[in-house]
């Protein structure tokens, strides 16, 4: 993910010329990336939720044919040409973006630019969070996520 990496990092280091606080410069690298990837991640969720809806309609296939595997396949192929649903639509865009999403840890891994920078509370941006603040809100905002 090297050539990912270097792009970011690039990025990065724009992001940090404008606003010269790396904790900013981070959450808006992370925010363009959320948005580049907002309509694949968009679609993701959508073939997600067709999947869900055809859901029954798949069991009573899966039931009705247990015995013959063939057209069990046949019949669910059948189904989701019908409505137009693709069992790889919702995990193909998220294949596409890890890539990316593992550059970026990387590029904020192993900057060195990063050491010795303070943001909010935290003195070092290198550092573990020393009274787990973020990672409480991180649980709290993926749980509101869900719901």
């Amino acid at each position: 993910f090297g050539i990912f990496s270097r792009a970011l990092l690039f990025l990065l280091k724009i992001f940090y010329a404008g606003f010269q606080n790396w904790g900013v410069s981070i959450i808006l690298l992370t925010l363009l990336v959320k948005v580049v990837f907002f309509r694949m991640t968009q679609k993701s969720f959508e073939s997600g939720r067709k999947m869900q809806l055809i859901q029954p309609e798949l069991n009573a296939i899966k039931e009705k044919y247990k015995d013959d595997k063939m057209l069990q396949s046949q019949e669910t192929m059948k189904l989701f040409k019908k409505h137009n649903v693709s069992p790889a639509g919702g995990c193909l865009p998220m294949i596409i973006q890890m890539p990316v999403w593992f550059a970026l840890y990387n590029a904020l891994l192993y900057s060195v630019e990063l050491y010795d920078s303070s943001f909010l509370y935290l003195q070092d941006l290198t550092s573990p969070d020393p009274y787990g603040i973020l990672a409480v809100l991180y649980g709290i905002l993926m749980f509101s996520s869900q719901k």
